[in-house]
């Protein structure tokens, strides 16, 4: 498949799962994206969707628990943020955002998201520091940041997540 996502796509209000990897989707996520509330699990990984990056829409779907969006492969001056209402996605269990062209700092509000046992950042360009907020993400098993050349220091703090936390780059 290739093109636009089709907006019908998002008059599908009862949806629970939506993937969509692995196509030649072109241009921004609608703000329709927002009809679907029932959502669930969400992967657009491998399309060309960067551009415009994440419409104030997406940060609305609260029922999300797993949402990947890994090798976008729109127009490499195209960015993508991380909004700081990600925090209203409180039931967000997997976050996979590798290769995704994340500019922006990992906002604070991340952890407000105490549902999150992955969270995947790999290869961006994230840039400021590690917030210590992620301490209270105590479901976190893995947590990915490797290939971000402008990221801060890994705060100690979080060596206090159990015994099988993954960290990548590890300050423990």
């Amino acid at each position: 498949l290739t093109g636009t996502l089709p907006i019908t796509l998002f008059r599908s209000t009862k949806l629970t799962n939506l993937v969509m990897a692995a196509n030649g989707f072109t241009g921004s996520l609608p703000s329709e994206v927002e009809n679907l509330t029932m959502l669930t699990s969400l992967d657009l990984s491998s399309n060309f969707l960067r551009a415009g990056g994440l419409p104030t829409e997406f940060w609305k779907l609260t029922n999300l628990e797993e949402v990947k969006m890994t090798l976008w492969g729109g127009n490499p001056r195209d960015e993508v943020n991380l909004s700081t209402e990600i925090g209203l996605l409180t039931n967000l269990q997997v976050l996979d955002m590798n290769e995704a062209g994340l500019v922006s700092t990992i906002p604070t509000e991340l952890g407000l998201c105490t549902s999150l046992k992955t969270i995947s950042f790999k290869i961006n360009q994230l840039s400021g520091e590690v917030p210590t907020e992620l301490i209270n993400l105590r479901k976190l098993a893995i947590l990915q940041l490797e290939d971000n050349d402008n990221l801060g220091e890994i705060p100690s703090s979080l060596c206090a997540l159990p015994e099988r936390f993954n960290l990548v780059p590890s300050p423990c």
